[in-house]
């Protein structure tokens, strides 16, 4: 039977801050009733896992394998998706959970990657799984027009697709803009010739959920083999990372 703890709460749920510090453990089936005397002290296995992003906020572990980052391998995902099934929460959490475990499941190093299924810049669906070339390292990369931080970031990823396109690299840029117009401007004063995908939603992007997408710039790499061999590869990491590669 799996046990689920969440540990070391840090982050306060509203009117629940009498959650801060506080342990507990779930096995098959539970979902978290009272903690503290009052009903400000109630929630439920599921919000938690909506709002516990990082370690940092609180940890939640499945047997003795910290879950908070999405370093859960197949094998602990198949498990936990069958032993842990939280009762009596609506369709929305439901749904909410089911992403946390496909986040889980999407964000490990050797994992295969997920598929999406966005817009092209000329508004037409188009999957990641049609974009990304095969046989080839592919950097899907995370960003935003109105991100300070990824346009800083943009010209090190263009040096790297300069450097190595020709020998087997691509890049794949997802976008959680809300504008299409800044979205399509940025990718042209940043000069990024690379396939360019997103929903238009912002925060709440297909992206986000499927690819655990807390913060960005963001970006996972890929191998010939469709694997996933590293995450959030900035500056020179990712220029070493790419020169190890294809020297």
């Amino acid at each position: 039977m799996a046990i689920l703890e969440v540990k070391n709460i840090k982050k306060g749920f509203g009117s629940t801050d009498v959650l801060k510090g506080v342990s507990f453990s779930l096995e098959k089936g539970q979902v978290l009733a009272i903690i503290g005397s009052s009903g400000s002290g109630k929630t439920t296995l599921l919000r938690c896992l909506n709002f516990l992003e990082t370690p940092d906020e609180g940890e939640i572990w499945v047997d003795g394998q910290l879950l908070n980052g999405g370093n859960l391998t197949d094998e602990q995902v198949a498990h936990l998706e069958k032993t842990i099934q939280p009762q009596g929460v609506d369709a929305v959490r439901e749904k909410e959970y089911a992403k946390r475990i496909c986040a889980a499941k999407y964000t490990t190093k050797g994992s295969g990657v997920a598929d999406l299924d966005l817009l092209d810049v000329n508004g037409k669906r188009c999957q990641l799984a049609g974009v990304m070339p095969r046989g080839k390292y592919v950097l899907i990369d995370f960003w935003a027009s109105w991100c300070g931080p990824c346009r800083a970031e943009m010209p090190t990823v263009v040096e790297a697709y300069t450097k190595y396109h020709d020998k087997g690299f691509e890049v794949v840029g997802v976008s959680l803009d809300n504008d299409k117009d800044s979205w399509v401007k940025a990718i042209a004063d940043l000069q990024m010739p690379w396939p360019q995908m997103s929903d238009l939603k912002g925060w709440e992007s297909e992206a986000c959920a499927v690819f655990h997408v807390q913060a960005i710039p963001a970006n996972v790499l890929i191998d010939e083999k469709g694997d996933i061999i590293a995450k959030d590869l900035r500056g020179e990491d990712l220029l070493n990372k790419m020169k190890e590669l294809l020297p």
